[in-house]
This record gives C-alpha cells, structure tokens and sequence, in this order.
C-alpha cells in the first residue's frame, strides 16, 4: 500500500520513471496508476491516438514491443507502451517447468533471450516512453532486470488483501464516501472477501448505494447487501437459462457452490425467481404496468423488477415445464437417486436444451 501512494504522488508530480513493473496475482492497484499515468501523459485525449500503444506479450514479439518504445512522441511530451501479460519476465512454477522441458528448450532459450533484451533496455531506456509491464504471477527476484528495476525504475507487487491491510483499504474507501462501518459488519465483509479487490470495491460501491443518506453502516446493512448479491447470481442464472447457455449456467451455478451456498437453496431460490417471472408474465399480458405489477404481486420490488425484465426471454409453456423439471430434481435429491450436483447440473442442462 505504501508503495503504491509513493507511485502515485510521484506520478501526479510529473515524476515519471522510464519502466514501470507490476506483477502478482490483483492488479486493482496497478490498473490505478497506469490510469493516472494516462492522464499525466495525455492531457489531451487526442494525443493517445499517436503516443499509445497496448501489446499483449504472449502475440507480439519483444523485438515489435521495443521498436515501439523508440518512437518519437508527437504532438506530446511522452509515449506510453503497456505489454499485459509479459510472462517472459515470469518466474517458473514446477509443474510448468516439467512440462517446458517435455517441450525441450526452445521456449527456455526464447525467455532467456527476451530477459536479455529487458536487462539491455534497462541500461539505456528510450526517456521521452514509459514501459509498463504487467506479469501475471510472480517473478524471480534475484533476477537483475529485476533487481536494476526495483534500484532504479518503479515496480508495485499486487496480491490480495488480507488482514489489517484488508481492514484499512475497507473503512478508507468508505471513509471517502463519507461513511463509517461497525466492527461486526467489517468482520462479515472480511470473512466473505474471496474475490479480489476489484470485486470488493464493486461490493464496497453497493454498500454505499443502500446506505443512501445514512453516515453509518451496520451489520444489517452488509448482510442485506450480501442476500442482494446472491440474488444477482440467481438472476444471472435465470437469464442463462432463458439464452440457453447451458456453459454459463453451469459456471454460474458451480460459482455458487464455491461461495458455499447449499444446492438446495439454489434450487428453490430459481424456483422462486421461475414463479416471479410467470406472474409477472400474466399480468403483463393483461396489459397491467410495471408499478401495478409490483403493487399486485407484492414483496420486495427488486426480484419483481428482474422477473419484469427477464419474462420477454420465457413463454409461459418454458416457465411451466422448467418448475417440472426442478421439483423432479428435487424429489430426486431428497430419494438419493444421484449426487445432488449431478442431478442439478443434469437438471440445467435439460433446461437449456
């Protein structure tokens, strides 16, 4: 965290370095200051056009990427060339080096070459470019681009936030909305984080939002958050039943089971959202408006929005045979014919059929 405030004091400084390195696992933090480096270096939005180019490391040659970084800037001060996904700069795991040397050494002898060409550039970087390398995963530290990088260039590690760092990022952030939360709906929020920051920030502008005017967040508030969340993820799922998408369904319905919510739950929660959507498709079909159908149906507005939304994706025959077709699951579950996610899962490929 500290590293990243320096970088970016520095940035809005007008103190730019010739390479930035970011690597790791979350790149929240990364994809921030490349954004101030974008506005530090084209204040004028037009410039980006002639002083900015995006490679992706793993389709274009380094040689290409280098070139690049020789150009004169016009009508500009500095160019700016970003490389995501430079995994030359990565370091090998063990399962991947085994099987690099089943493929033999070219792609070693490729690596070693482009780190080369790294350490040359470094020596002698173009001044009017800044590079920007994003790597996946981590690097080798003892490597010396990657020591003459950290000595006299910029880098920033991402990884996840856990622990204290996790506990300030969150009430900062809310700090800035002008917001404070207790400790029992931090703790909820900690213990829910699996996502990455980019996720939680997401999470974090929900909170806001149904917080409204209120300065104080509670552990009701979270909890309330988090049940919208997983109505989100049932809706989705609803919405790929509906496109016939059976890969996302699964996806999404597998997401959920890693979330650690119960098959059941699910089952009966799409249930719900099926027999939202066939009132809401009735009353539609009489010619009743959105507000009237909400007044009618009556419940919270939120799921009977979606169901509003989602009916013009289902007949009412759909509807009709895909609650068949999940109380049969269910009855099949509850007599032990299979294991419940097979039967879901078989379920949902039915559904999409």
């Amino acid at each position: 965290m500290s590293t990243y405030n320096t970088l970016m004091a520095d940035i809005k400084s007008g103190k730019l370095k010739q390479v930035y390195l970011f690597f790791g696992g979350d790149f929240y933090f990364a994809e921030k200051v490349l954004k101030e480096l974008e506005q530090v270096c084209f204040s004028d939005e037009g410039m980006k056009d002639f002083n900015y180019d995006i490679f992706d490391g793993e389709r274009t040659s380094l040689t290409s990427i280098l070139e690049a970084t020789l150009i004169l800037p016009v009508f500009a001060e500095r160019r700016l060339v970003v490389v995501k996904n430079a995994y030359w700069l990565a370091s090998k795991r063990k399962d991947a080096k085994e099987e690099d040397d089943e493929k033999g050494d070219d792609e070693e002898a490729i690596q070693d070459d482009n780190s080369l060409a790294i350490l040359n550039y470094l020596e002698n970087p173009t001044l009017s470019t800044t590079l920007v390398l994003f790597v996946r995963g981590n690097v080798d530290k003892r490597k010396k681009f990657y020591k003459m990088i950290t000595k006299e260039q910029a880098f920033l590690e991402g990884n996840d936030l856990k622990g204290q760092d996790l506990r300030i990022f969150i009430k900062d952030y809310l700090k800035e909305q002008g917001k404070e939360i207790d400790e029992r709906g931090l703790a909820i929020i900690i213990n829910q984080q699996q996502e990455g920051t980019q996720f939680l920030e997401k999470e974090l502008e929900k909170l806001v939002s149904y917080a409204g005017t209120n300065q104080k967040i509670d552990q009701a508030d979270v909890e309330n958050i988090l049940t919208l969340t997983i109505y989100n993820t049932i809706f989705d799922l609803t919405d790929a039943v509906g496109a016939r998408d059976s890969a996302k369904a699964l996806w999404l319905f597998r997401k959920m089971l890693q979330e650690g919510e119960r098959i059941g739950f699910i089952l009966s929660m799409l249930g719900f959202q099926l027999r939202l959507i066939i009132q809401a498709k009735e009353l539609l079909e009489k010619n009743f408006t959105h507000q009237q159908i909400i007044n009618s149906i009556k419940g919270s507005p939120y799921p009977i929005k979606k169901a509003i939304a989602q009916s013009r994706n289902f007949s009412i025959n759909d509807l009709i045979l895909a609650l068949e077709k999940l109380l049969e699951a269910d009855l099949f579950i509850k007599q032990g014919k299979a294991e419940p996610r097979t039967i879901f899962e078989q379920t949902i490929f039915e559904l999409c059929s």
